[in-house]
């Protein structure tokens, strides 16, 4: 499968990344006469010490404090995830990490003690945090936290600063990862991928508000970006919040870190001051966070992205792996050396998670179904293999000992009706027809209707090849839905028409609502574009391959077989 889009995309691949290399190489020469001259007309070039908001207290006085009113060991846990995600925020924004620490830590000070009813939280925080020596400013960031929920009388105010939006995102979405670490054994099994899944299901951690953690765009980061910043700083705490690799999580008391000693003992040696560098160590320095602009990586691409259309690739697939593929070179430090594995991979992962959709199990919801039969209805347009695949399907079907009957609906299309009955010949299975010209409906009626007289298992609904534009057959084709009620609506179409099949069958979901697709003729699809863009475009999920013209060729789809088709 995909012969001739794996041979072209190995090409443009290797065009793209030359072509990235070559860039790169220019921007080094720039960077590097850059640094020379600087160096000549000023000297070594110091780093600027920024300095940080006063603080009234140290760290380890922070801690006692949030310990004084908080004795749950998972409140404390909270904090401690919280204070390290702003920490990494103010890192990662040019912001004062000291100061943006102490806010993580200290946000829900009085949660301890206001948690019995949670109106009353965030009123007394003021009160603690002002006796601490904290000004208004610090308190009024620890209580905007709050607004929008009914604690406080906040849940009419609304964040308006980049710091209260960093502090509402980075606590709340500590009870996601936490959630998602404990359950999948610690921190370090977390990859960005499954925690993106979660976020999207809406029933893990429910609680959790996705609305505030995407408030983490409003400080100009991509979700993917934070989650990537959230899952390395939880990572740094990952033993004092019980979510280390291989240890058992359980209620311990948080170690603190030495309390700083706010006077100089005088027999301390100072620390040694940094060594200034030289210009060829900060040329070095320098070039490994070589970047490439959008307006560059856009020229770049486009062969890239010509490829992709050649092979039938839907443009919202495209503009997706370009949007990936941005994010990860697009002003980011890019290693000559890494170039071509950076980009296979990004490819790799945004193919994949075009496939990132709900699947249908056939088996369970056919065992699972408490009333026989269980209905499926097959849907596509003229010459799409519909008739051949619902014979595979009830081959498969028999092999697994699940009884079932056909259902001749396509009562338009010329003989029709003995193709279909040829296969039930075959395979020893009932077919239950009517005349041609008859109502499609009825027949689907008398099949459902044989079916539960007899005990048989499910019932296979074939229907006329029909093209979205011909209101007629679609309003037969609701017809047969509303009267044999089909458990499962599967569009068969063909993996060779690329984008047609991919526009078909949006026509058929948005006419009918389908469940899932069967690709036929794939293994003669040497371009792939309608395998790699029909799920993502339509949201269901691709159930198996036609790949032959044995009633055994049918391959149960795997996001896999994709991607080993495209070698990467």
């Amino acid at each position: 499968m995909f012969k001739f889009l794996k041979g072209k995309l190995k090409g443009a691949i290797s065009k793209f990344s030359k072509k990235v290399e070559e860039e790169v190489k220019e921007e080094e020469q720039v960077e590097k006469e850059s640094i020379k001259e600087k160096a000549i007309e000023e000297g070594p070039i110091e780093e600027l010490s920024r300095t940080t908001s006063s603080l009234p207290m140290t760290r380890a006085e922070a801690l006692e404090l949030v310990k004084k009113y908080n004795k749950d060991i998972s409140d404390l846990n909270h904090y401690l995830e919280s204070e390290a995600i702003m920490k990494a925020l103010a890192k990662k924004l040019g912001e004062d990490e000291e100061y943006w620490a102490m806010l993580g830590l200290l946000h829900d000070v009085d949660w301890g003690i206001t948690k019995e009813n949670t109106k009353d939280h965030l009123t007394k925080s003021s009160e603690i945090l002002k006796q601490a020596g904290f000004d208004d400013n610090f308190i009024n960031i620890v209580i905007s936290h709050g607004y929008g929920f009914d604690c406080a009388g906040l849940k009419d105010k609304q964040r308006t600063q980049k710091i209260e939006y960093a502090l509402a995102c980075s606590e709340t979405i500590t009870g996601l990862i936490h959630a998602y670490a404990l359950m999948k054994g610690s921190i370090e099994d977390i990859e960005l991928k499954g925690l993106k899944k979660k976020f999207k299901d809406k029933n893990f951690a429910a609680a959790v508000n996705r609305d505030i953690i995407r408030e983490c765009e409003k400080l100009g980061l991509e979700l993917s970006e934070f989650f990537d910043l959230v899952i390395d700083a939880v990572k740094s705490v990952a033993s004092e919040v019980g979510l280390a690799k291989e240890e058992t999580i359980k209620e311990k008391t948080i170690e603190e870190k030495p309390i700083e000693e706010k006077e100089t003992i005088k027999d301390e040696k100072p620390e040694p001051t940094e060594e200034k560098k030289g210009f060829f160590s900060k040329f070095t320095e320098k070039i490994s966070t070589t970047k490439i602009s959008y307006d560059k990586f856009e020229k770049l691409f486009s062969d890239l992205e010509l490829i992709l259309m050649e092979n039938n690739v839907a443009m919202e697939v495209i503009d997706k792996i370009k949007n990936d593929l941005a994010q990860n070179m697009v002003e980011k430090p890019i290693k000559r050396t890494k170039i071509e594995e950076t980009i296979k991979e990004s490819l790799k992962n945004s193919i994949d998670e075009l496939f990132d959709v709900e699947k249908v199990d056939l088996w369970s919801s056919i065992k699972t179904k408490e009333e026989k039969p269980f209905v499926i209805a097959f849907f596509g347009i003229n010459g799409s293999g519909k008739t051949t695949t619902i014979a595979k399907v009830a081959n498969m079907l028999k092999e697994k000992n699940i009884s079932c009957v056909l259902a001749a609906s396509d009562t338009f299309r010329a003989a029709s009706i003995e193709q279909l009955q040829h296969h039930a010949d075959k395979l020893g299975i009932k077919l239950i027809k009517h005349d041609y010209g008859s109502d499609p409906a009825a027949v689907a009626f008398d099949a459902v209707k044989h079916a539960k007289s007899k005990d048989i298992d499910v019932v296979l609904v074939d229907t006329a090849g029909r093209l979205h534009s011909q209101k007629n057959l679609i309003e037969e084709m609701k017809k047969i839905i509303r009267i044999a009620k089909p458990d499962l609506k599967i569009f068969v179409g063909e993996a060779i028409t690329g984008n047609d099949c991919v526009e078909q069958a949006k026509s058929f979901d948005e006419a009918v609502g389908i469940d899932g697709l069967i690709l036929s003729k794939a293994d003669v699809d040497e371009k792939g574009g309608a395998a790699i863009s029909v799920s993502y475009v339509t949201k269901k999920p691709i159930m198996y391959f036609g790949v032959g013209q044995e009633y055994s060729d049918l391959k149960k789809f795997e996001a896999n077989i994709v991607v080993e088709g495209l070698g990467l």
